[in-house]
């Protein structure tokens, strides 16, 4: 799978969060194929077999050839077709989150801060806070890690003084399936097709040099997916 990369600014001016989308597929018609099982070989009587596996999107089946063997040496090839559905729609017609038709929707989303207000009262600390959360979702698989990294720390500035630092920090900065085997303590393991309030992270912004005055900085998020190893 190709990754897509996208940055967002988050400018410190007016409170509101922006949900944007990130599809991390690309746009096909591609049906998921059903897979051959164990069962399909089963023999019924002299002439039948059951046939489970298919592929719509390529137009095959699974496919059994009776040989009769004597003295010779016989080779017999076996294709094998797979078809994974991409794009804005999976073929997933047992998820609850699928239509009517069967499919659910797999592009990622990422509701992301795109403006924040710091608190202009300081904390017990001395710093001043701006607090935000955000969501993941997607039909990913279970080796797909969804990364949402904010820059670490950015500069603020107003006219006539110096410049000074802003520190973000954030729980969780990547999203796996609840059933991934991905660990580590910035994973958050609740992606589902639809956004639900587990898989979120929590962003904090915050300054101890800020003095009188407007000040408005800017900092950027890096949204990708990865491949787990």
């Amino acid at each position: 799978m190709k990754k897509k990369i996208s940055k967002i600014a988050a400018f410190i001016m007016a409170a509101l969060i922006i949900f944007s989308s990130f599809s991390a597929f690309a746009a096909t018609g591609y049906v998921n194929s059903t897979g051959s099982e164990a069962s399909d070989i089963a023999v019924l009587d002299d002439s039948t077999y059951i046939v489970a596996g298919k592929d719509t999107t390529q137009n095959q089946k699974s496919e059994y050839t009776e040989i009769q063997y004597a003295d010779e040496t016989i080779t017999s090839k076996c294709d094998v077709y797979a078809t994974v559905a991409e794009g804005e729609k999976v073929y997933d017609p047992t998820n609850p989150d699928a239509d009517e038709n069967g499919f659910v929707d797999g592009s990622i989303l990422v509701g992301v801060p795109t403006v924040l207000i710091m608190d202009a009262v300081a904390d017990e600390n001395g710093y001043y806070i701006a607090k935000a959360q955000g969501r993941v979702k997607g039909n990913i698989t279970g080796a797909t890690i969804i990364n949402v990294v904010p820059e670490a720390s950015f500069t603020m500035s107003q006219d006539g003084k110096d410049d000074i630092t802003a520190i973000v920090t954030q729980d969780f900065t990547k999203f796996v399936v609840p059933t991934s085997d991905v660990t580590g303590a910035d994973i958050n393991k609740n992606v589902t097709p639809s956004f639900n309030d587990n898989a979120v992270f929590n962003v904090t912004v915050a300054t101890n040099q800020a003095t009188a005055g407007s000040w408005h900085g800017s900092f950027t998020y890096t949204i990708s997916t990865s491949t787990a190893a």
